[in-house]
């Protein structure tokens, strides 16, 4: 449990503001990775790539994708849709 101290300068309101701040900084990051996965997953790619992809690649480009190879699917940057 997070116990706020309060003083008579607002330290503790600062410390809530802050932390409100990174929560949101985060909660909108998360979106967003969320989101860049989605499009790799519409070309093909597995979920787990998919948020991989998002760290290495950000969001694809127009030939960027996966194939499906016998070891499942696999990244490419010779896509073609489908």
């Amino acid at each position: 449990m997070y116990v706020v101290r309060q003083t008579c300068d607002g330290e503790a309101l600062m410390n809530g503001r802050v932390l409100a701040i990174v929560g949101a900084v985060a909660v909108i990051g998360g979106l967003v990775w969320n989101g860049f996965a989605e499009n790799w997953t519409d070309r093909g790619c597995s979920r787990g790539q998919a948020f991989a992809l998002v760290m290495r690649h950000g969001k694809p480009d127009d030939f960027q994708g996966c194939v499906e190879t016998s070891d499942g699917p696999e990244y490419t940057e010779d896509y073609y849709g489908g």
